[in-house]
């Protein structure tokens, strides 16, 4: 996909964030071959914000991209390094997409072992957790069939599923729907 199309569907998901526009976006991200679920990007860029290091900050998160481009995580980090150089257009667009990133990761399910949330990254699973405002208890992996799953237990006692079979089959460099 070019950068044309892939423009498009992030304008899509801004105009339109849900289901139908975060699956369009979620298939171009994990179908990239640079695509690495479990990385570390946004440390080098959080580290250089610690430093105080705006304008350096800002080029390594957007060097994680689009491997993050769903992260609700990245944009709200990247919200913040806006707002650190008084951007106020750049804050209100990382924040918009940082909701667009929520929105359609709510909208792919309920949490539940029957709708799972669909997800890029294990990070973006306790950007939910944190949006729903639940408290972390513990986390387990769920294999059932050739599917895997994160399930976090909250403070409350109740459970939030996430599919993470994409994202899991890099783990042994195998694709889930090849």
């Amino acid at each position: 996909m070019d950068d044309s199309q892939l423009n498009e569907r992030i304008l899509e998901l801004l105009q339109q964030p849900g289901r139908s526009s975060y699956l369009a976006l979620w298939e171009i991200v994990t179908r990239s071959a640079d695509y690495q679920p479990y990385s570390d990007g946004l440390r080098f860029a959080n580290e250089l914000a610690s430093e105080e290091r705006w304008v350096e900050a800002i080029e390594a998160a957007h060097a994680t991209m689009p491997n993050l481009l769903l992260s609700p995580r990245a944009h709200l980090l990247l919200a913040y390094l806006y707002d650190q150089l008084g951007n106020d257009r750049g804050v209100q667009m990382e924040v918009l997409f940082a909701q667009a990133c929520l929105e359609g990761i709510l909208d792919t399910g309920n949490g539940t072992a029957e709708a799972p949330y669909l997800v890029t990254r294990t990070s973006d699973e306790y950007d939910v957790l944190e949006h729903l405002e639940k408290t972390f208890t513990q986390q387990a992996l769920c294999e059932q069939g050739n599917r895997h799953f994160d399930v976090l237990t909250c403070g409350d006692g109740s459970e939030l599923w996430f599919d993470i079979t994409e994202p899991y089959s890099r783990l042994s460099g195998q694709r889930s729907r090849e």
